[in-house]
């Protein structure tokens, strides 16, 4: 993509996503467009970003999208130019599109991922509770980060009392939460 790459959180499950004329102006001003050249009107504000992208060979990344309504307006015309929407959603509106559904991560990408976050000191010997709370993760990479920053909020904190904290099923969810993500 050599005319760039650009990026908006949509914030799909959040109470309050982010409208697609708002995520329009964030891209025309990555994509280097004035400010005081962004229209006002929505459907104007569509044109403009369409024509942008017109000649250009562009990634546009539009994650958490809530529904096909905010989607839409933001899926360029041009041939040149790649989109990659992520949602915890199918949008089975969508048309034209290529749908690949992601699954959890293997046991040992999970591993890895909770030795990255956390650092090898905090995992080095505790094969059994990493490999726990991998599986009380469900191996979800969001579920893993929010167990990995967890306890790299809490030094004091082991792997094994994460463990004894998630085992309850019925608590589990309160249990993973780490600040705004959840």
């Amino acid at each position: 993509f050599p005319d760039g790459c650009v990026c908006v959180q949509l914030h799909g499950m959040s109470d309050s996503p982010l409208p697609a004329a708002e995520a329009l102006v964030l891209l025309l001003t990555a994509l280097g467009l004035p400010p005081d050249r962004i229209p006002v009107d929505p459907a104007a504000r569509e044109a403009v970003y369409r024509s942008t992208l017109a000649n250009r060979r562009a990634l546009v990344v539009l994650d958490d999208a809530a529904d096909e309504t905010q989607t839409r307006p933001l899926l360029p015309d041009a041939e040149g130019s790649f989109v990659l929407v992520t949602s915890r959603r199918p949008l089975a509106g969508l048309e034209g599109v290529r749908r690949i559904r992601l699954g959890g991560l293997s046991g040992g990408e999970s591993a890895r991922l909770l030795e990255r976050i956390l650092g090898a000191p905090r995992t080095d010997g505790q094969p059994e509770a990493i490999t726990r709370l991998t599986e009380l993760c469900g191996h979800l990479p969001l579920a893993l980060r929010i167990v990995g920053n967890r306890l790299s909020s809490r030094p004091g904190w082991t792997p094994a009392r994460l463990v004894g904290q998630l085992a309850d099923e019925e608590r589990r969810l309160s249990g993973l939460v780490a600040g705004d993500l959840a």
